[in-house]
């Protein structure tokens, strides 16, 4: 799935759930960068320790270079949320972001995209970071988080 697709399912979310000005403001912030195939070298190369932000994991089509996303997540450290994914994905995207309350209304948000419109093997909803009582800005879900 390539970066037009995705920025075109932000805006259909715009268009058919976002009314929230906050919301609107973070979905002009998602730029995704990549696709880079997903091996230690390349997570170093491109993303240091200790950067905050989203990711998608997946593989990338031979055929008409699309990258097909399988997997959205959030980070306060991306480059150790991908390493523990090596060995089970071929590429990976990412975009930074500000803080971890940004990064995880930004999954929140791709969780829904992906949930409705593609295949994608996140078993729930995000759940907000440990110790926070975040909401998710579309369906109010929230909780103690344990994934961060």
């Amino acid at each position: 799935m390539d970066n037009n697709l995705v920025q075109g399912r932000l805006v259909y979310m715009l268009n058919m759930r976002i009314q929230d000005k906050k919301d609107i403001e973070i979905l002009d912030s998602i730029h995704f960068i990549g696709p880079f195939e997903l091996s230690m070298k390349e997570i170093d190369l491109f993303i240091p320790g200790g950067i905050t932000g989203n990711y998608l994991l997946g593989y990338k089509n031979i055929q008409d270079d699309s990258f097909n996303v399988l997997y959205i997540g959030h980070a306060v450290d991306l480059n150790a949320a991908l390493r523990k994914q090596l060995r089970n994905f071929s590429h990976f995207k990412y975009s930074v972001t500000e803080s971890l309350y940004q990064a995880y209304l930004n999954d929140c948000i791709l969780y829904h995209i992906f949930q409705e419109e593609t295949f994608i093997i996140n078993d729930s909803h995000p759940a907000p970071p440990e110790g926070t009582d975040w909401r998710c800005s579309l369906c109010g879900k929230n909780g103690i988080g344990k994934r961060a």
